[in-house]
This record gives C-alpha cells, sequence and structure tokens, in this order.
C-alpha cells in the first residue's frame, strides 16, 4: 500500500499532515516491534522459571522524544533480580541484549521499508 506525498495545494498543510503520518508510521513501528520482542523474551529465556515472576514481568515501552527525532524501545526486566540474571553467571541467562542482537536488524530494516515507501511510493 504505497502512498505518495502529494504538495499540491497548501505547502505547510501538507508538511504537517506528512510529519503526522510519518510519526504515526514510526510509533506503529515501534510498538508492534516493541510487543514482538517481549515476546521473543518470554518465549526464549534462557533460565528455568521457579515462579514464572521473571517471565511474567519481562516488559517493553515505547518513549518518542520528537524534539530530539528519536523513539526509544526500552526492553526490561520487572523483577529485581533482572539484573542479576542480565550481567551475572557470565551473562548466561541474559535475554535483553541476546534480543536486541537478534531482533535489531529487523527494526531498522523495517524502518527502511516504510521511509521507502513514504518518500519513493516504493
Amino acid at each position: 500500500m504505497a502512498s505518495r506525498v502529494n504538495f499540491k495545494g497548501d505547502l505547510q498543510e501538507n508538511l504537517e499532515k506528512f510529519d503526522k503520518r510519518s510519526k504515526a508510521a514510526i510509533l506503529a513501528i515501534t510498538d508492534a516491534y516493541g510487543q514482538t520482542m517481549e515476546d521473543y523474551m518470554r518465549r526464549n529465556r534462557p533460565w528455568t522459571d521457579r515462579t514464572g515472576a521473571a517471565k511474567a514481568r519481562l516488559n517493553h515501552s515505547v518513549e518518542p522524544n520528537w524534539a530530539a527525532d528519536k523513539v526509544r524501545i526500552t526492553l526490561a526486566h520487572g523483577v529485581y533480580y533482572g539484573v542479576y540474571l542480565e550481567f551475572s553467571m557470565e551473562k548466561r541467562f541474559a535475554i535483553i541484549y541476546p534480543t536486541i542482537l537478534t531482533m535489531g536488524p529487523g527494526v531498522v530494516s523495517s524502518f527502511e521499508n516504510a521511509m521507502g515507501r513514504l518518500f519513493e511510493g516504493r
């Protein structure tokens, strides 16, 4: 579903529409990937669940900072001992960084495709 930028008519109005549409697309991609990464962490955690709390409280958040032209996806543990799972025992139980390494290229590729569609009509 390609969409072209049409600058006929009021240029300012069209630029504002484009800005809103591009931000909406960026948030949609980051929200979708954030949830996908959270699901991946829960499915692929390297530890054995004892209570299920560490698995259940793996989470993500999406924080746009439009003033700095940035959007951040944060992956986190919701349990106090999450830091130990990530950094102790030679990182054998880490899941956040491995998730970023595995899924990060897909996030970047999705942005490249979306921006290509927005700017080039691909």
